[in-house]
């Protein structure tokens, strides 16, 4: 049942439709305060801008050349069309992570309003149309002091790729759905040796201090599973404290950084003895990737999550 409802969900005719007439009913509705923007880079640069959208997602408007502005997965276009309405803002270049439609789904109005916008996403995806299909290392070249690196992150689509952004010396990560705040997306489409390699591609490319922009906000989630994994990740539980505060306010938490994530992020750290100890998986990250993939989607929470781990040392 679930392979059939997931390929309709895909599809233009059934699953596009059906999220444009979900996202009109609840586009009034935020899941956060924006605080704008959560970066602005000396010397007008740039600036960088999350826009909060249904349940949990974020859309990304990075703006370059005071009133030039790239996209990145902008589904919910009603909003993203005010916001660059608002900053009298031209985008130039729309970044999509992956097809599904809380990530693709804007792309057809936006492309409708700017007529000269490209399009960018991967070349393995087959439910949208790019004006640009990319690859994983191609170099996308915006200006001298902005350009951005494609990295291939294949497993919740067999197409996902994140966006590394160079914006004069600072590094974000337009990570989509393939790396979260302390977690990382569902396994949909590609084999677990393909989404194994994608969090390697993400340690050997991604620079410790790049900013992670994530397309969702699950971060206290991700921080109590991660939490149940390595109970004595100081850092870790500091940050799960933080992330707990800010959502109580409804206050975002991201980006994150590359170097945090080094440090507390599981699906970073598969290779650590002490991980793949705890998962009975010894010598072997890729099924210790597995193993905390089925942990996490069995389990609901800490306590769950806990006793999931205890019952592998049966």
């Amino acid at each position: 049942m679930f392979a059939i409802g997931y390929k309709l969900f895909t599809t233009q005719l059934i699953g596009h439709n059906g999220y444009m007439y979900y996202l009109k009913k609840q586009r009034d509705h935020s899941h956060t305060t924006i605080i704008e923007p959560f970066l602005k880079l000396e010397d007008g640069l740039g600036e960088v801008h999350a826009i909060p959208f249904l349940g949990d997602n974020y859309t990304y408007v990075v703006i370059y050349e005071n009133t030039k502005c790239l996209l990145i997965d902008p589904a919910e276009p009603y909003k993203v069309l005010k916001f660059l309405k608002e900053q009298k803002l031209t985008p130039t270049h729309l970044l999509t992570t992956h097809h599904h439609w809380d990530h693709a789904g804007g792309n057809f109005l936006m492309r409708e309003t700017f007529p000269k916008l490209m399009i960018y996403g991967s070349a393995l995806e087959k439910n949208v149309k790019f004006d640009v299909s990319v690859h994983d290392k191609d170099v996308i070249r915006i200006s001298d002091d902005l350009s951005i690196e494609c990295i291939m992150t294949e497993g919740h689509t067999l197409g996902h790729v994140c966006y590394l952004m160079h914006l004069g010396d600072t590094n974000l990560l337009f990570s989509g759905d393939a790396l979260f705040c302390a977690g990382a997306g569902k396994l949909f489409e590609g084999t677990i040796q393909q989404y194994a390699a994608s969090f390697l591609r993400l340690r050997e490319r991604v620079p410790p201090n790049a900013f992670v922009c994530c397309g969702h906000e699950y971060s206290v989630s991700n921080l109590e599973f991660a939490a149940s994994i390595e109970p004595d990740n100081k850092l870790l539980h500091q940050k799960l404290l933080w992330a707990s505060s800010q959502r109580e306010k409804s206050l975002p938490t991201l980006p994150t950084t590359f170097a945090e994530e080094l440090a507390y992020n599981p699906f970073l750290r598969a290779s650590l003895p002490h991980l793949q100890e705890v998962t009975c998986t010894k010598n072997n990250h890729v099924m210790t990737i597995q193993m905390l993939r089925m942990i996490k989607d069995k389990g609901k929470n800490a306590e769950e999550w806990t006793l999931l781990l205890e019952s592998l040392k049966k």
